[in-house]
């Protein structure tokens, strides 16, 4: 890492690059620690009175989940935050940060990548896992409003986001970049009701009376009650508007370690497989997207499935 300088200005907060915290601390300033490394090294600030927030997130998987954590943590007033030897992280929670703030994500991630390049001496690499997931943030924000996008993963929290949060931050993630409708958009923000142990339609009556539907409702507004009645097809019938991508996700087993990021390029979908030992796609991948396959088959989507063991493409130009 080369730097050209110590410190920056982005907006109301100022960004630093791993130790040198004390010169800059101000009583008015969070501190916002984006590198686990340095999370260890000032964690116990806190104690000094300060309010230190941790905030870290996986680059190679779509981590939704915590890259919102990192983003509502730098909206919570000035800052000082405290960027690693990979600025990454610090580039897409500044990015969502904008994003928070009405910039669409091409103009936020290159805002981010030419301030962060005073620190780095060039723009900090790219990862289109996570880059998925800053699409799938922007969309969120754009169909509920930032509050009600916030509230509604909040919810998905209560209850484990069904199956952990990667599953879930992949799930939306990916279905980001199949180009789904905004309907089953919403369906997969709201899966989480129908995952768990025990029947799916079962889950959604319960979950739906302890959260009060009118109130979920409410929440979700005139797209939410669409939402809600193709995610009750897809739980109680297996049947619907969102019936079929809702399958095809699940089948790729989002949150495992087999499949690392799925997008669309045309008519086809593109299964990206860790590679094994042999530089090969895993046995279990190819398994997996076999099963998309038939999924496709079966609701006769006008798609078809493609393996891949290389680097994902970007999905944003800046």
């Amino acid at each position: 890492m080369s730097s050209e300088t110590e410190i920056v200005e982005y907006g109301e907060h100022r960004v630093i690059v791993g130790s040198g915290l004390d010169e800059y601390l101000e009583d008015d300033r969070n501190i916002v620690l984006l590198d686990d490394y340095y999370a260890d090294v000032y964690g116990d600030y806190v104690f000094l009175g300060y309010e230190a927030l941790a905030a870290s997130f996986m680059l190679d998987r779509g981590d939704l989940v915590e890259l919102l954590a990192a983003v509502t943590a730098l909206d919570k007033g000035p800052s000082i935050v405290v960027c690693g030897d990979n600025g990454a992280r610090c580039l897409y929670a500044l990015a969502g940060y904008d994003m928070l703030h009405g910039r669409d994500p091409s103009s936020a991630l290159g805002s981010a990548a030419r301030a962060l390049s005073k620190l780095y001496g060039g723009a900090p690499q790219r990862y289109p896992q996570i880059e998925a997931s800053l699409l799938a943030l922007w969309r969120g924000f754009r169909l509920l409003g930032v509050d009600r996008f916030t509230l509604v993963v909040g919810l998905a929290s209560s209850y484990n986001y069904g199956m952990g949060s990667l599953h879930y931050g992949e799930s939306v993630s990916w279905a980001s970049m199949l180009g789904v409708s905004d309907v089953v958009f919403m369906a997969v923000l709201l899966h989480f009701l129908v995952e768990g142990p025990g029947d799916p339609g079962k889950l959604l009556k319960v979950r739906l009376e302890a959260l009060g539907e009118d109130n979920l409702k409410s929440l979700l507004g005139e797209a939410g009650d669409t939402a809600l009645e193709a995610l009750a097809d897809y739980a109680e019938r297996g049947e619907g508007e969102a019936a079929s991508f809702l399958e095809l996700i699940e089948v790729l087993e989002p949150g495992g370690g087999s499949v690392v990021h799925v997008a669309l390029d045309g008519d086809t979908v593109v299964v990206y497989c860790k590679p094994d030992t042999h530089g090969t796609p895993g046995k279990k991948c190819v398994r997996l997207a076999g099963r998309a396959a038939d999924v496709i088959e079966r609701w006769r989507l006008p798609l078809k499935v493609k393996i891949s063991i290389e680097q994902p493409p970007l999905p944003l130009r800046t």
